[in-house]
């Protein structure tokens, strides 16, 4: 009998354990470490051409408030000089953009080779990888949801993050004998609670 309930236990602890990691809520975006401001000007000379997809839920707090959620867009020219980006939208649009550079100073006594982390608000309006190819077996009506920045119960983190992107207000994690519970606070008044990875209550009254 004590072996019977040793294994059930051990049933139930493993999709627990598994989902008991820190959510990764950078999974999208993509940034890197530079030293020099030129060398991050040179990183982006090799964007010129690329696609991306924009992330509404970012975007809308700069100078990119026309643009859809995981709207699709190419990068069509980037003017080294002024740090100037212009992108091509489907239906043949241009959209100047200038992203903002953050620069931010490392602990003075880390012997890094890279002194500083520029930061841009680029990496965190647009995704650089095509999110429907990411997730070929979402349902269309999934990414209706998406783009229209909803969610609704059942729905997956991964999900979530795309249509209403990083609990920046407050995010707090409990695990007990029925899994894992995550609590993503946008505001006050708007949080998504997850049970085991799956969206089970949203309070929205924002």
């Amino acid at each position: 009998m004590k072996k019977i309930i040793l294994i059930l236990c051990l049933l139930i602890l493993i999709p627990v354990t598994a989902l008991a990691d820190d959510f990764d809520f950078n999974q999208n975006h993509h940034g890197f470490n530079v030293s020099t401001e030129e060398e991050y000007k040179a990183r982006l000379t090799n964007l010129t051409g690329k696609d991306v997809w924009a992330d509404q839920s970012v975007a809308k707090a700069y100078d990119l408030k026309s643009l859809k959620n995981l709207e699709h867009l190419v990068i069509t020219s980037i003017d080294i000089t002024s740090g100037v980006i212009k992108f091509t939208r489907d239906n043949g649009e241009i959209i100047t953009y200038q992203p903002i550079l953050i620069k931010y100073d490392r602990n003075k006594e880390d012997t890094n080779k890279y002194p500083y982390y520029i930061s841009c608000d680029l990496w965190s309006c647009f995704f650089l990888k095509n999110p429907y190819e990411l997730h070929p077996d979402w349902s269309s009506e999934v990414w209706e949801k998406i783009k229209d920045q909803k969610v609704s119960i059942g729905m997956s983190r991964e999900m979530c993050l795309l249509s209403w992107g990083t609990p920046h207000h407050d995010y707090h994690k409990t695990i007990d004998i029925a899994g894992v519970h995550e609590v993503w606070s946008y505001s006050e008044a708007q949080q998504l609670f997850f049970t085991n990875g799956l969206l089970t209550r949203i309070d929205d009254s924002y």
